[in-house]
């Protein structure tokens, strides 16, 4: 059964949109024709492939903004390097049971 216009539409311009590396889509974005600010930041229109696309900028939280902070060590001696051995061989959580590993406080 085929789409309906609108569908195909939408897949079109989900994949010119995904082929848009970050610097392209921010270039993109930087050559929108502002519509307004709303609540929580400004409204633009951009045109993709010949149809527009609005696009809501909202600005990053400092949290976001912030390197990401690498996990603790572990430090049980299941999850130690023993001193005979270079690599660390990390026990695999149960299923469903996320990361439950033997050091996890």
């Amino acid at each position: 059964m085929p789409l309906s216009p609108r569908l195909t539409a939408h897949h079109a311009l989900a994949t010119a949109l995904g082929r848009l590396g970050d610097r392209e889509l921010a270039d993109l974005v930087a050559t929108g024709v502002s519509l307004g600010t709303g609540v929580g930041g400004e409204v633009l229109r951009v045109d993709v492939e010949g149809r527009p696309v609005f696009v809501k900028r909202v600005r990053m939280t400092e949290t976001e903004l912030a390197p990401a902070t690498p996990a603790p060590p572990r430090t049980c001696s299941a999850c130690r390097p023993s001193a005979t051995t270079a690599s660390v061989t990390f026990p695999v959580p149960a299923p469903g049971r996320g990361g439950n590993w033997p050091c996890t406080p």
